[in-house]
């Protein structure tokens, strides 16, 4: 169960890492000055397209992302239920051993 946990913990930090560069690149944006409206209008259109790639890039990751914390998730649920299963079988079969013992 600990290293589903871990794991856990690590999916989560990984997406903390990736919110925190989101400042960073947005920081990168280069300043292109226009000539003219036409050439303002397309770098506008050309901009526009690839903060659009970029945001369903940045969808996609976050996604893929949640899965696989809710997958990691619910291994540790289900690993907490066998265990919770096995600690009842094993308190059974102590208890019974105490009656026969004592």
């Amino acid at each position: 169960m600990e290293s589903i946990m871990k794991r856990v913990v690590g999916a989560i930090a990984i997406s903390f890492l990736v919110l925190l560069q989101a400042p960073a690149a947005l920081a990168e944006t280069e300043v292109v000055r226009a000539g003219s409206l036409q050439e303002l209008l397309r770098l506008v259109e050309e901009r526009r397209v690839v903060e659009s790639r970029e945001h369903r890039e940045r969808e996609e990751r976050f996604r893929r992302e949640q899965n696989e914390q809710e997958r990691l998730l619910q291994e540790a649920r289900d690993e907490r239920t066998r265990e919770q299963e096995r600690s009842e079988r094993l308190e059974t079969t102590f208890e019974e051993n105490e009656i026969r013992i004592g």
